[in-house]
């Protein structure tokens, strides 16, 4: 019988919509229509499924309901965040953050018109890749290179050109799935090549390639394992004896590297990871990486290697399926161009800017926020600033800790889910985690100019917190 009275207390959609029709939201109509049958289609359910109400006031529940969804998608539902989590390459988040030089061509291709396919000097149709592939060659020692939309795209369109219909051979051990459901076998099926396993998942040894050899190959694929390491009673052959053997058989190999370096991070006090020039100079014909990862430019997947094999990729039809526009061109050119000087790229390269912040660094910044903060609402929120250690983020560095510093609030009043839900929907959301129930804000890819952010965060929710 309850149910029955609150469900007869459900506003109509009309009288909804009568009600919203002061409401300025920057909305189609229809979209508003949707939201409103919605919303009371969920509290409908919410009451059959015996959640309680207090009687009369269903109306203004769904009213509010409706308002704030319409406020939040009027000012856009992609909205800028504070990175609090720690991970500078977060994929939820938009992995690399862009650097200002970046940005800035970004801006200038998007204002108006660009050559972006048309030769200034001879007034005739020019190609679009012509704008990074000069320095993508000279960043990694490679005779030719392409850009394309990522480095899935990158991958399949590598193997639909050079192994369609026919065999490509990969170690077990590399069979990789990457976040979102990219997986090496799916992706070697859809691009057409025909996959064959060979070795165990921890050792492969060479004569296990050697037996794979039929008149049926058409290359070698090696994929980076980027996202886990295995170890132990392990066995993988040397890059140098697959290329040696695969050109014996005149087979092409390519090596998809997955994140990818330009160069030696150690030298940042950063862990190893493959350097795309390596592989190249290793005499790797085709190379496969990301754009949007340890390159820190906008996302892209990025192929390199020798002219023959390259010249054939961009000839593919699905290149052009798969092409970028001109906005990740100049933002990619831009980014390519942050590495000419390798002393500079830590105050040129956002992404490295953040990677290689100091311990010291980070404990100024968090000072910084604690010092704008009120007494009380240190108190309220038990703020305290503590050690923290986070990964690089999109399958990158897996295996290594990055230190870091981290912000870390407590509250009898409030749980830490529903605290960080409250700055979750702060007007600039702040994005941070949960451990032992306690919320966690890593300063790691905070940016300086957010303290004010989230001082003004952290004050609103030790308000909200004493309402």
């Amino acid at each position: 019988m309850a149910n029955q009275a609150l469900l007869k207390q459900i506003p109509s959609v009309d009288t909804v919509l009568d009600d919203l029709d002061d409401e300025k939201y920057n909305l189609p109509r229809e979209f508003v229509l949707q939201t409103v049958r919605t919303v009371l289609g969920d509290l409908r359910t919410e009451i059959l499924d015996g959640k309680e109400y207090p009687q009369n006031d269903l109306e203004s529940i769904a009213l509010n309901r409706i308002k704030d969804f319409c406020k939040i998608r009027s000012a856009g539902s992609m909205q800028s965040v504070v990175n609090a989590t720690g991970i500078v390459l977060h994929t939820g988040l938009g992995r690399a953050p862009l650097s200002t030089s970046a940005r800035d061509a970004l801006s200038r291709s998007a204002e108006g018109y660009c050559n972006l396919e048309f030769d200034l000097e001879s007034g005739q149709r020019g190609q679009r890749n012509d704008h990074i592939e000069d320095l993508l060659c000279a960043l990694t020692g490679a005779d030719a290179g392409l850009m394309v939309n990522n480095n899935a795209a990158a991958v399949m369109l590598s193997l639909n050109t050079l192994a369609e219909g026919g065999e490509a051979i990969i170690s077990r051990g590399q069979l990789v799935e990457i976040g979102g459901s990219f997986r090496i076998p799916d992706v070697m099926a859809k691009s057409g090549a025909v996959m064959v396993e060979v070795g165990t998942t921890n050792r492969t040894h060479l004569r296990d390639y050697e037996n794979a050899i039929t008149d049926d190959a058409a290359m070698i694929l090696i994929a980076h394992t980027s996202n886990y390491k295995i170890e132990g009673f392990t066995a993988t052959p040397d890059l140098r004896d697959i290329l040696s053997l695969a050109h014996a058989n005149d087979l092409p190999v390519m090596y998809d590297l997955g994140s990818g370096a330009l160069f030696e991070m150690e030298q940042y006090g950063l862990p190893h990871e493959h350097i795309v020039s390596e592989i190249v100079e290793a005499d790797v014909d085709v190379v496969t990486f990301s754009g949007d990862k340890l390159i820190g430019g906008p996302q892209a997947g990025l192929i390199v290697g020798k002219k023959q094999y390259v010249d054939r990729i961009k000839r593919n039809p699905m290149t052009r399926a798969l092409r970028c526009d001109k906005l990740i061109y100049s933002a990619m050119e831009a980014t390519l161009q942050t590495y000419t000087n390798p002393e500079q790229l830590p105050k040129r390269n956002t992404t490295y800017t953040l990677l290689t912040q100091s311990m010291d660094t980070l404990e100024e910044l968090g000072e910084a926020v604690l010092s704008e903060l009120d007494g009380e609402v240190i108190e309220t929120l038990g703020i305290k600033l503590t050690d923290a250690e986070t990964e690089a983020g999109s399958g990158s560095l897996p295996t290594e800790k990055i230190p870091g510093k981290a912000l870390v609030i407590t509250s009898a009043q409030w749980s830490a889910q529903k605290m960080m839900r409250w700055m979750r929907r702060y007007e600039t959301p702040v994005v941070g985690y949960i451990s032992e129930d306690k919320c966690f804000f890593n300063l790691r890819a905070v940016m300086r100019e957010q303290i004010a952010i989230l001082v003004n965060a952290f004050t609103a929710l030790a308000e909200a917190m004493d309402e």
